[in-house]
């Protein structure tokens, strides 16, 4: 069902894939892990065109209960200002809701980009330390 991952015990919500947009993947722990961590996956370019489809993905997550969110920036490509924009957007909402929100992407370039952008973002060398953050093992 999730071709392409190489994270242990993962289960896609292909339905949800369905109605996002080719750079947005929805990944769920199995409840082996924890239920309540969702992994947002993002590839290509975050930038206006794509708010919408991660946008409603943050929405469906923090609607559904979850109360750890880890964003996979490992596969962005680039990041424009409207992309900095909803990562600072989604802290926020995250906070309101009480919901944990930890970033991972492998590039150190990224990470430099938006911990310049927005210093209340923290942001992991790898989804396993993001998912460390959150006291659970992947």
């Amino acid at each position: 069902m999730t071709a392409g991952l190489t994270l242990p015990c993962v289960v896609g919500f292909t339905l949800l894939r369905q109605r996002y947009s080719k750079t947005v993947q929805i990944v769920r722990r199995s409840p082996e892990h924890d239920a309540s961590l969702v992994i947002i996956g993002l590839a290509g370019h975050l930038d206006l065109a794509a708010l919408p489809s991660v946008s409603s993905a943050v929405d469906l997550t923090i609607d559904g209960g979850a109360s750890g969110l880890v964003l996979d920036l490992s596969q962005v490509d680039s990041i424009d200002s409207a992309g900095l924009g909803l990562l600072a957007t989604v802290r926020s909402q995250c906070d309101t809701a009480g919901v944990s929100l930890e970033l991972a992407a492998s590039h150190e370039a990224l990470r430099n980009h938006v911990a310049l952008a927005d210093r209340s973002l923290t942001v992991h060398k790898s989804l396993d330390d993001a998912c460390a953050a959150l006291g659970v093992k992947s």
